[in-house]
């Protein structure tokens, strides 16, 4: 690995360039992507409110986690389809989310390094989330559809489900907290959703059908 000019230099150069070599082999090998537009200012309020965040994000793991596997077993398909591979990776994401927050101590101040590493595992859910987004807005605007009638019908109970993607909104939205844009895209979330999947799986579809009173009640004082 060491060039022959440094070779002829002497033993100095090449000592240095040992060193050199050696803090390379050093450094971790496994850094995580980091994503700053999608890291929240301030996450003070997951450690304030670690209770409501840790159920809320092992909630949504598991619910997303739910209908990947209702997928798989009502399809027979092995991958997700183009438009939502993206929801495979949320779910560990968000556990990340989690166990950063779990292992800040319960009393006294956090630690910067403790927050600095929560903003980048946010940051790298929401930029997960952002990958959903656009693929769900290429997906509606495709022609023809990339979904067919009855694939839709079939994705209604599970990666379709008008309630996978308000739980989905409702989660991210309060685990992001400032993060810029991120009320816009989950709004763009469930508008893409309801455009590509709301004739077969809405809130108004799942409602119950309340019986109409026949006889009116009087109450007696």
């Amino acid at each position: 690995m060491i060039d022959n000019d440094i070779w002829q230099a002497g033993s100095k150069e090449i000592d240095a360039e040992i060193e050199r070599i050696r803090a390379d082999f050093a450094k971790p090998q496994n850094v995580k992507d980091r994503f700053p537009k999608h890291e929240p200012k301030s996450v003070s309020h997951l450690f304030e409110n670690r209770v409501i965040a840790s159920a809320s994000l092992q909630g949504l793991a598991a619910q997303i986690t739910h209908s990947i596997e209702r997928f798989h077993a009502e399809t027979g398909a092995n991958a997700l389809p183009e438009a939502l591979e993206a929801l495979a990776a949320l779910p560990a994401l968000l556990l990340a989310v989690n166990a950063t927050i779990q292992a800040a101590p319960l009393d006294g101040a956090v630690a910067s390094e403790t927050e600095d590493q929560l903003r980048a595992e946010i940051g790298r859910l929401n930029a997960k989330v952002a990958q959903l987004e656009n693929e769900l807005q290429k997906a509606c605007s495709a022609k023809p559809s990339v979904f067919s009638d009855a694939f839709k019908k079939q994705l209604g109970t599970s990666l379709g489900d008008w309630k996978l993607y308000a739980a989905l909104c409702t989660g991210l939205w309060f685990v992001s907290g400032d993060a810029e844009g991120t009320q816009r895209r989950l709004e763009n979330i469930s508008l893409y959703h309801d455009m590509i999947f709301g004739e077969v799986s809405s809130p108004s579809k799942s409602a119950p059908k309340h019986p109409t009173a026949t006889t009116e009640s009087t109450l007696e004082i």
